[in-house]
């Protein structure tokens, strides 16, 4: 029986190493295990590695065209491909994508990672709230509760559905890690992985890991040009998303000291209602999640799978680390939670499944 067919149109480009890609590569990756897909999507470079995913990766279409003149190249392809009468179903994270596909009357799934605040994407929303051809896919509640607010979404089919993680250690691995772990001659290792966007909380990361030198710390996605004097702090750019999940495993604790504002492009604030892919990937990556007490970050965080603490004091989180040293157990069961949480709720296919029931 031939399976169902679903094009997911992004604005993304590929390669790259932000959430944005990442979450369109695994997405697609996980629908193309239950449905005929195809993917369009930008490209500057002809190599293709698709983040080390292995053969069931079947995406049939990929484009590749030259910086410039990005926009030009998206919109005359839809008009070669959107309007297909082989097209039934479209995915994407495009307003204009969206509006379109339902104007040509096909099923739309519209994942929404954050707030429409001009008055463009205000009008565009609008009219695709009109043709009721549409299925809303937000990131978290409290998203979801700010469209509630600003449009009416009574009748619209929606679902809250978070993001996700790749599965990338194996069972032989987390038992030696937690073997590690329980040996108190192993020094912990302490990860941020993320931006340096205001409100993300890099900055916190910098002073408590000069106030635990027992501890090994290190951060992934810095792009700022600051030098670091303390022995005990690894940092690295940007780097591929196969390495930064490498680094990952090495972990013991992971940071989440977010703000209530965190602020992207110098003013779009998203913090009070997005919660980072990176989260999930802790999860992931088995360790214990420290992590700013938000309500946005608690629809997946609780007492059982992580610390939530108030990071403006950073005695919380010094205080919190030295009990983990202490209680190598505390941090096991911890670990142990997170990764379970991950396995049932928060593997891409489990996304999938969830949007398509």
């Amino acid at each position: 029986m031939d399976k169902e067919k679903i094009t997911y149109w992004s604005s993304s480009s590929f390669p790259g190493s932000n959430a944005n890609i990442v979450n369109v590569i695994y997405m697609s990756d996980a629908i193309a295990k239950k449905f005929d897909l195809e993917l369009f999507l930008f490209s500057n470079d002809s190599k293709i590695d698709f983040y080390g995913l292995k053969k069931h990766f079947n995406l049939k279409n990929y484009f590749r065209v030259k910086t410039v003149g990005l926009k030009y190249s998206f919109f005359k392809l839809i008009s070669k491909f959107l309007f297909s009468k082989k097209t039934e179903i479209i995915y994407t994270r495009v307003l204009i994508i969206a509006v379109l596909a339902s104007a040509f009357r096909k099923k739309v799934f519209f994942e929404l990672h954050n707030k429409q605040f001009n008055f463009q994407n205000t009008f565009l929303f609008k009219l695709l709230l009109r043709f009721n051809r549409v299925k809303l896919i937000f990131i978290t509640n409290e998203l979801y509760l700010n469209y509630l607010k600003s449009y009416n979404l009574k009748n619209v089919d929606h679902i809250i559905s978070p993001d996700a993680s790749v599965s990338h250690i194996s069972d032989s691995f987390k038992q030696k890690k937690k073997k590690s772990i329980l040996n108190t001659n192993t020094k912990l290792k302490i990860g941020y992985f993320g931006s340096s966007h205001p409100g993300k909380g890099i900055e916190k990361v910098y002073k408590l890991s000069k106030k635990l030198l027992n501890f090994d710390f290190v951060i992934v996605g810095e792009n700022r040009n600051i030098s670091f004097t303390n022995k005990n702090l690894f940092v690295y750019p940007r780097i591929s998303h196969i390495e930064l999940l490498k680094i990952m495993k090495t972990c013991h604790i992971f940071l989440l000291p977010n703000s209530k504002t965190v602020k992207i492009h110098g003013k779009r604030d998203i913090g009070s209602f997005t919660s980072p892919l990176k989260l999930f990937e802790y999860f992931s990556s088995y360790g214990c999640v420290i992590s700013s007490d938000l309500k946005v970050l608690k629809e997946v965080l609780n007492k059982e799978n992580s610390f939530l603490i108030d990071f403006q004091n950073l005695q919380n989180a010094v205080d919190v680390i030295e009990n983990l040293n202490n209680k190598r157990s505390l941090l096991i069961s911890k670990s142990e939670n997170s990764f379970q949480n991950f396995n049932d709720l928060y593997s891409w296919e489990k996304r999938v499944n969830l949007i398509f029931s």
